[in-house]
């Protein structure tokens, strides 16, 4: 069963038909590229990204309902063979985008958001109905299931592809170190975004207007989210170390909470791997490895 809501027409096709010259090209993502459609109301376009991604979006926006400002999906198809999402654009402009002055006033509202994402998945299945679709772990199903059996299960898995851009030996001594020193038989069950802060999600006046690109969404550890944060920290954008710095006073005294974080870390960086060896994406793959490499000898040294 597909959670996607079919929206009435709504000008998507006439829409589709115009030339690309009509798009308003906005940003590429890690699989995506994204567009302003013509017309109103507004409308984004992704394309390039594989049909589960957009079907993630699809399951989270009815997953979540009014409870965090997700965009609503409005058609999911293949164009000329390439698959793309039609979906509500929604106001407010990235966090990393926007102003010094707004970043410091959204960056507390940014982080306090992750509890409301993170309860959507706490009810289990066992009731039947909504609870059944907030069954299992890992990545999310089209219709809004864990695609796993354990977060365990999740963590140890190498994923197909995995060691383009990190390497083997890299890769391997990565899921090794999870292996031996993360957590076991734990079982949060959070909705996890899995690529959550600077570039998806939208602020505006010191909230949170939106949370897109839902193509990472699963269920299991709610510090994975606050693991990808911390690995990107020391990049070059001064506000994701902000966004660290909120959460670790936030978050710093949960269970085992370093472990967790290392191991979320690690683990994002390796289900990440295959986009880094992409054209957009290469620049970033030295800083990744060189990363990912820093983050394993503190954790051995932790």
């Amino acid at each position: 069963m597909s959670l996607l809501r079919s929206a009435s027409d709504g000008g998507i096709a006439p829409a589709l038909a115009e030339m690309p010259e009509s798009w308003t090209y906005l940003c590429s993502g890690a699989e995506s590229d994204v567009y302003r459609l013509p017309g109103m109301p507004p409308r984004i376009l992704r394309t390039g990204a594989r049909l589960a991604a957009y079907e993630r979006d699809a399951a989270v926006h009815v997953l979540l309902g009014q409870a965090v400002p997700v965009p609503e999906v409005y058609a999911i198809g293949i164009m000329e063979d390439i698959p793309y999402c039609i979906s509500e654009e929604l106001p407010g402009m990235p966090y990393a985008s926007s102003s010094e002055q707004e970043q410091h006033e959204s960056c507390g509202a940014v982080i306090a958001l992750l509890q409301r994402i993170h309860a959507a998945g706490w009810e289990r299945s066992g009731g039947g109905g909504d609870a059944a679709i907030r069954s299992g772990y890992g990545p999310l199903r089209a219709d809004g299931s864990g695609s796993m059996p354990s977060w365990d299960a999740w963590m140890n898995a190498v994923p197909a592809g995995s060691g383009e851009g990190l390497g083997i030996p890299l890769r391997n001594a990565i899921m090794e170190a999870i292996s031996l020193k993360a957590p076991r038989n734990r079982h949060d069950h959070a909705l996890v975004h899995g690529d959550y802060g600077w570039s998806n999600t939208l602020v505006c006046g010191g909230k949170v207007t939106g949370v897109v690109d839902w193509s990472t969404a699963m269920y299991g550890d709610p510090l994975y989210d606050g693991g990808r944060i911390y690995f990107w920290s020391t990049w070059v954008l001064p506000c994701i170390r902000d966004l660290w710095t909120e959460y670790l006073r936030c978050h710093g005294r949960e269970d085992r909470f370093w472990d967790r974080i290392y191991a979320s870390a690690l683990r994002s960086a390796v289900r990440d791997d295959a986009d880094t060896v992409r054209d957009h994406a290469k620049d970033l793959l030295p800083w990744v490895r060189a990363r990912a490499e820093v983050l394993l000898q503190e954790w051995k040294d932790l």
